[in-house]
């Protein structure tokens, strides 16, 4: 039951099964100075309320008292949503109880009391934020009337100081989820294989305004929709530029060099032809959109995620299933294709700037949106991007050599130091206007041109705490952020369409053309490989990072203050399509490896139960062979082209000497490891050490 107090004269009266509620209140301000505090009145005790609505009386009656005994000397005041950066407190002396009445008056914000065994709700309010909780006449009829910004009042004396501000949530909510993730992320990643891209987004839609309200972009944003964009915008860069550094840095000497051919493939003809499926199957799908919108919409979903590839190229079942050899090839070019998006969508931003509507307010039509598409997209954001990174990358390597040699870098700096460097290259590429995400893979991977950097921080897990801070943190950003109500409520496309849509975005968009081509490309060795990778080519932060790249492009075609229509109709159609199918990207690929494995272990596990002869029990069952994307039993030596040697048990090296090895099963984020059998593990060797491993 709620009681809204708002400005004006007049009184209320609520009956409830207990007790009744008399409230009036005066907001002349002949009578008062609108900054003056109000006075709340119970029988002959005064209450200071603070700065709010002018509350002249505020009473309590009731037939039944003792259920209000037993709470006496007990804060028994609930707040709804402690938003505002100020907030004021009445107490109430009524049966030795002690009631907060928390007055949120203070910006978009809510304040609430609730004497607990009773059906009392205060709701106080600005008129602002009412407009935006209308649900009740009450609220409707004061929604609109305006009044000043009152000054913040220290609550009384007695009362605890809280300062529930949206830094103190934000910490307190992303501290605590963090927390308790870390307690089992060696369980949900390595026995359940659930990404932490997939619970992260759970655990933000959680916290969302739809739900427990904890984390309210909107609000952080100042209530602007433009600014929202843009900090989402920002953070997608952050991330990016970060993972694409130590995707660089993570890749064997000359890599790329020495790799061209099968990756000129895969971001050549596979790239291109997954633009055009993506865009052929979203022109098909939204009613009405124009191919040129939906070439727009379809380039923003065509680059491969690295933030989500790494889920299926890392830990244990990476290490167990997916060759070395094809987990390096998965990295490069989700590396590279990030900063290749480019040319897709200002493909078909320009063609619509200059030819869409006829090119309203635009003059030279098709042919300067290619000019412009050449020498701007081309020249200056690709080209120069990969030249910058290339001279940074190889600058920093010799800095850091020098640094090293001389003994004046520490241990830590030295970590450290290929983060510093992403930062440095997304700040300056940003302010010259050129590829920072490309630039910043180029720089990660000259930057351990020689595969020093690399060696040396083989074994140190600075990077990937870093790593999995930055991917917890912004898809629980994107769980708050989602446009979750535009999904059912727009005017794009209808929702069994924007599943429909899904399904064959992830069915069609990659698969069918990697698996026409594996051939011609060498770490993907049988047709299993080949479903594998073109399944796994998740759409992710790089989608979100086009996506407002897209808007931010779209809002600068509007005549004054009135936008063209058909950058609107876009905008909203980048809402809704691209956002939808990063979740079901998310959902899809962050649940099938765990569906996968149980779809084959669990009729093998139900035979073994109910095979009564079988006394003997399996401790560790081997992957069926429908399964397993590795070759069994491969005989062929595989050869580490970074200078690594592998070899297997019982090798003869060195005029007889026979290494054996025994393969163990290590969480990567725990550091814990068991022997799991007789399995064969590798030997590798390097210039410095000798090391074992699984």
């Amino acid at each position: 039951m709620i009681v809204a107090l708002y400005p004006g004269t007049g009184s209320a009266e609520l009956k409830l099964r207990r007790n009744t509620v008399k409230v009036s209140w005066d907001d002349n301000p002949k009578r008062r100075s609108p900054h003056e505090p109000r006075i709340v009145k119970h029988g002959k005790q005064p209450i200071t309320a603070g700065t709010g609505y002018k509350i002249q009386q505020f009473s309590l009656s009731s037939g039944r008292v003792s259920s209000m005994q037993k709470y006496a000397k007990a804060l028994v005041g609930l707040w709804l949503g402690l938003f505002g950066p100020s907030v004021g407190a009445a107490r109430a002396g009524f049966s030795k109880a002690l009631v907060g009445l928390w007055l949120g008056l203070f910006g978009p914000s809510v304040g609430a009391a609730r004497a607990i065994g009773e059906e009392l709700a205060v709701l106080f309010h600005d008129n602002k934020a009412l407009a935006q909780y209308c649900s009740l006449p009450i609220l409707r009829d004061c929604a609109d009337q305006k009044r000043d910004k009152p000054r913040p009042v220290l609550p009384p004396s007695g009362m605890p100081t809280l300062a529930v501000t949206n830094f103190n949530v934000v910490c307190s909510v992303l501290g605590g989820f963090i927390t308790l993730f870390g307690l089992v992320s060696y369980l949900f990643k390595e026995k359940f294989y659930l990404s932490e891209a997939l619970i992260s987004l759970l655990a933000g839609v959680v916290f969302s305004p739809p739900a427990a309200n904890f984390v309210r972009p909107l609000e952080y944003a100042n209530g602007d929709k433009l600014a929202l964009e843009q900090i989402t915008l920002a953070f997608s860069r952050l991330v990016l530029g970060v993972q694409l550094v130590l995707a660089g840095v993570q890749l064997p000497s000359r890599y790329l060099k020495r790799e061209w051919k099968p990756l000129s493939l895969l971001l050549g003809p596979i790239m291109t032809t997954m633009w055009i499926c993506s865009s052929m199957l979203i022109w098909a799908m939204v009613p009405n959109l124009p191919f040129l919108h939906a070439l727009a919409v379809g380039a923003c979903v065509t680059p491969t995620d690295p933030v989500l590839s790494n889920s299926i190229v890392k830990g244990k079942f990476a290490d167990k299933n997916v060759p070395k050899e094809l987990q390096k090839i998965i990295i490069a070019e989700s590396g590279a294709n990030d900063g290749l998006g480019y040319p897709f969508l200002f493909l078909a931003l320009y063609l619509i700037k200059y030819t869409g509507e006829g090119g309203i307010g635009q003059t030279g039509g098709a042919g300067k949106a290619m000019g412009l598409w050449f020498y701007e997209t081309w020249a200056y954001t690709i080209i120069l991007s990969v030249v910058y990174g290339a001279v940074v990358g190889w600058t920093a390597n010799q800095l850091l050599h020098w640094a090293e040699e001389r003994k004046f870098v520490d241990r830590e700096s030295f970590l450290v130091f290929a983060i510093a460097l992403a930062l440095f290259i997304l700040g300056t590429c940003g302010m010259i206007g050129s590829d920072d995400v490309l630039a910043c893979f180029i720089a990660g991977n000259a930057f351990t041109w020689d595969d020093w950097f690399r060696l040396e921080t083989l074994d140190d897990s600075l990077q990937p705490t870093i790593d999995m801070l930055l991917n917890l943190s912004v898809f629980m950003w994107y769980g708050a952020t989602c446009p979750w109500a535009s999904f059912l409520d727009n005017n794009v496309i209808p929702l069994y369409r924007l599943i429909f849509l899904g399904i064959l975005i992830l069915a069609f968009r990659r698969l069918p053309i990697v698996f026409a081509m594996h051939k011609f490309i060498h770490q993907i060795d049988e047709k299993r490989q080949a479903v594998f990778v073109g399944f796994f080519g998740p759409i992710g932060v790089s989608a979100i990072f086009y996506l407002y790249i897209g808007r931010e492009f779209l809002h600068q075609l509007s005549t004054g203050d009135v936008e063209r229509p058909d950058a609107e109709a876009l905008a909203e159609t980048f809402d809704v399509v691209v956002w939808f199918l990063v979740i079901c990207s998310i959902v899809v690929h962050g649940i099938s490896i765990p569906l996968g494995k149980l779809g084959f272990y669990l009729p093998r596990t139900i035979s073994q139960a109910l095979d009564s002869t079988r006394e003997s029990e399996i401790e560790d069952i081997e992957e069926p062979r429908s399964f397993q994307i590795r070759r069994r039993n491969r005989n062929r030596r595989e050869q580490n082209r970074s200078g690594d040697i592998s070899a297997p048990h019982g090798a003869v090296l060195n005029r007889g000497t026979v290494i054996p090895a025994i393969k163990e099963d290590t969480a990567p984020s725990s550091g814990r490891s068991t022997v799991v059998g007789r399995d064969i593990g590798t030997i590798r060797f390097t210039a410095d050490s000798i090391s074992r491993v699984g």
